[in-house]
């Protein structure tokens, strides 16, 4: 076998992580509607029976996706250790908008927020995390 031949093959140890990392780096050049699982697995190169090994639909993994960027953006996962000995308000609410802002990574953030505004699961979690925000900027 060449070099190249074993270079096209799958990787045996790709996870249900690489496939949201795929999902989230497809996400930040479009919108969800173009995160589909055709396309994530020409781009990991592999088939698409390795999806439904980690993901029962495509819906589970636009979970996965959104549990992603809550992990990266949520206030108790992100904000809250940033915060500590911040006590002034004005402070507080420039080092949260600061915190997103470094941790945006390309359009993810815009396109889930124009998703949720038709997934009424999606924008009520949403709104709770933003709630939990002004909170406490």
């Amino acid at each position: 076998m060449s070099r190249n031949e074993n270079k096209s093959r799958p990787d045996p140890r790709l996870g249900r992580a690489d496939w949201v990392e795929a999902a989230w780096e497809l996400l930040g050049k479009g919108s969800l509607d173009q995160v589909r699982v055709d396309t994530l697995a020409k781009h990991l190169d592999v088939t698409r029976g390795s999806f439904y090994w980690h993901f029962k639909d495509r819906g589970d993994l636009i979970e996965a996706i959104l549990e992603r960027w809550y992990a990266s953006l949520g206030f108790e996962q992100s904000i809250e250790p940033v915060l500590h000995g911040v006590a002034d308000p004005a402070a507080r609410l420039w080092t949260v908008h600061e915190e997103v802002i470094r941790r945006i990574d390309n359009g993810q953030f815009a396109a889930l927020r124009l998703w949720a505004k038709s997934n009424p699961a999606a924008q009520k979690r949403l709104d709770a995390e933003d709630k939990v925000r002004r909170a406490h900027a």
